[in-house]
């Protein structure tokens, strides 16, 4: 919750290890009661630790990579944070919070590679949850259809595929004065980050290829197939380019 604090952890962080590519913001406290009863105290200190502290860690190294033109930042949010939670209005606000902090950075990222995801469990099997009282858990896991409560290894693997997964949909910038950027392995990554985009489009997409109504799979090869005649390509540039061809078609 202390602002230059978590400075000088990056900063150390970075003094021994190197850069920081890769940041999962996973603080997260409750102080439940409703609204009548709660304290400032109990309001404050959820929303230091739960929000406050994502912004704290993101801001030590947003600009590091931008320079590098690569970052992963995933942050703990909750399923509270979307439909929210009676006794939880502290809770329920700062992750709601985290969800908008994320869609808002993750645009600010996008063109610099870097992403930004929120992963929004349920009830997981944790210290914070165990506290709670029996009667009260029990309660809960009666709602949940599987009939438990999720389990930590679950979320870390939704945490290694955005930071892991997510690089074939990487876009790099490439310099076209510089040859050696503009390598097959280069614009192989711009054309795969390009595909998904276009999948809204399939109907019109196949119309103008002459191939009818494609399937997504169809899609994917015939785009594939015609974007890798490209000789030189570049951010602006291949999106203009798939932009004319629907024009065109």
């Amino acid at each position: 919750t202390d602002f230059n604090a978590c400075k000088d952890f990056v900063a150390a962080v970075e003094k021994e290890l190197g850069p920081v590519d890769i940041l999962v913001n996973n603080a997260g406290i409750t102080m439940d009661t409703t609204l009548r009863k709660m304290t400032w105290e109990q309001w404050n200190t959820v929303l230091n630790t739960n929000l406050d502290s994502v912004f704290n860690m993101s801001r030590q190294v947003v600009q590091g990579m931008t320079d590098r033109g690569f970052g992963r930042i995933i942050n703990i949010s909750s399923i509270n944070g979307q439909k929210g939670q009676m006794g939880q209005v502290n809770y329920s606000a700062s992750k709601a919070g985290d969800i908008g902090f994320t869609k808002a950075l993750a645009q600010e990222g996008a063109k610099s590679g870097i992403t930004v995801n929120a992963i929004c469990p349920g009830y997981i099997a944790t210290e914070m949850v165990a506290a709670m009282k029996p009667e009260a858990l029990a309660k809960v896991v009666a709602t949940i259809p599987v009939g438990r409560l999720g389990e930590c290894e679950e979320i870390a693997r939704c945490v290694q595929f955005l930071v892991e997964e997510i690089h074939r949909l990487e876009v790099e910038a490439v310099d076209p004065d510089q040859p050696d950027d503009l390598t097959a392995e280069h614009c192989t990554r711009h054309i795969t980050a390009l595909v998904p985009r276009l999948h809204p489009h399939r109907k019109r997409v196949g119309e103008a290829l002459g191939l009818g109504a494609l399937r997504l799979d169809d899609l994917d090869a015939a785009l594939l197939g015609q974007l890798a005649r490209i000789d030189v390509v570049d951010d602006a540039g291949l999106e203009q380019t798939a932009e004319q061809s629907l024009e065109d078609g």
